[in-house]
């Protein structure tokens, strides 16, 4: 699941009523807009909405998004094979089916677990639903991730990473191809408290940096 849950759980959360309302918004088009440039465009019209509400309502979106549909089969441990069946035009018409509320709380029933998983203490051979589960990854990958350590002799501690990976933000790196303007960057970041070090030709900040609302504040100047 994403790393930066909602505050407080999605049915719960005073936010909870403008959530299944955009939600609701959203699942109205007979194909899934590009869900950034919706709420970007939803957020700009709303301006009720402050900086934490926005990450807020992102996040319950994406996770959503990412999610949806494996919380509602009722069995997750069907074959991979069995749900790439599935046209994205039926996956998107059963997901826009669905009840906000009840998608919502089986999304928040889904972050509780992995939440509450814990590491691994036996050998990988013997720990892979586990593993799996607080990475928030549907079981039937467990194949596929076996077949890949196999393939490139990961070691376990790598297959762990790998996984506790799945469950991370990503770090935000920006292709700077001059070293002048890496290095403006770099001081302008360090200038905003933002932490930032230069990867080759780009500049890569960490998952949790606090990057400005306006890009002119770091980006343009």
């Amino acid at each position: 699941m994403s790393k930066v849950n909602p505050s407080q759980g999605f049915l719960t959360s005073p936010r909870t009523r403008f959530l299944l309302r955009f939600w609701e918004e959203y699942c109205a088009h007979d194909e899934p807009p590009q869900m950034d440039r919706w709420l970007h465009q939803k957020f700009r019209s709303d301006k009720r909405l402050g900086k934490k509400d926005r990450h807020w309502y992102a996040d319950a979106f994406f996770t959503a998004m990412r999610w949806g549909l494996s919380v509602l089969d009722a069995d997750e441990s069907k074959q991979a094979s069995e749900l790439t069946q599935e046209s994205p035009s039926e996956a998107w018409r059963r997901l826009r089916n669905t009840s906000p509320e009840r998608l919502f709380a089986a999304l928040q029933d889904k972050i509780d677990r992995v939440d509450q998983a814990q590491a691994p203490t036996d050998s990988l051979a013997n720990s892979w639903p586990q593993l799996l589960e607080q990475g928030g990854i549907p079981r039937f990958y467990a194949d596929y991730l076996q077949d890949r350590q196999r393939r490139e002799r990961w070691s376990e501690d790598t297959v762990i990473q790998f996984v506790k990976a799945q469950n991370e933000r990503a770090p935000i790196w920006l292709r700077v191809p001059h070293k002048v303007q890496r290095e403006t960057l770099l001081q302008k970041a360090r200038e905003l408290g933002i932490g930032a070090e230069e990867q080759g030709e780009a500049v890569a900040f960490p998952p949790d940096s606090s990057l400005p609302e306006s890009r002119s504040d770091i980006f343009l100047q």
